[in-house]
């Protein structure tokens, strides 16, 4: 399976390419100030304005330890969102799954050349930080 890899700190992240519109580099970040802390705030994409989400704390990690400096957006099911990664993603042919994860929004654990990658599903994913099971749609910013 091709995945996007998103490098945040020093793990690795996936999410299908299936589901990927675009990698964004060095984005602008608008703050939102009653965002909840899994959002960053917006990024206007050529006129399209995009929730900018800190996958770091989404996944249970903490605040990004570093600046957004590029950002996968995915579509979802309430429309496009840009998860955030420190460094640049790189597409990868996922290896054979190595088990389960228990984070939230993951779909198992694989192997990308010597690297071991937990793969996202970017709706479960939202859906858990949200605390909602289920991303219906991001209103509650």
């Amino acid at each position: 399976m091709l995945a996007l890899v998103l490098p945040i700190g020093e793990e690795r992240y996936a999410v299908p390419t299936a589901s990927v519109r675009e990698v964004a580099a060095a984005v602008r970040c608008t703050p939102l100030p009653a965002a909840p802390p899994w959002v960053l705030g917006v990024v206007n994409l050529r006129g399209e304005v995009v929730p900018l989400l800190d996958t770091s704390t989404m996944l249970g990690l903490g605040p990004m330890s570093r600046r957004a400096s590029f950002a996968a957006v995915v579509d979802l099911e309430a429309g496009p969102a840009a998860l955030a990664s420190d460094a640049v993603p790189v597409v990868a042919d996922l290896d054979g799954t190595l088990g389960h994860s228990d984070l939230p929004g993951s779909l198992g654990r694989h192997r990308v050349g010597g690297q071991l990658v937990v793969l996202l599903d970017p709706e479960a994913l939202v859906a858990a930080a949200r605390g909602d099971g289920a991303a219906s749609g991001m209103t509650d910013r």
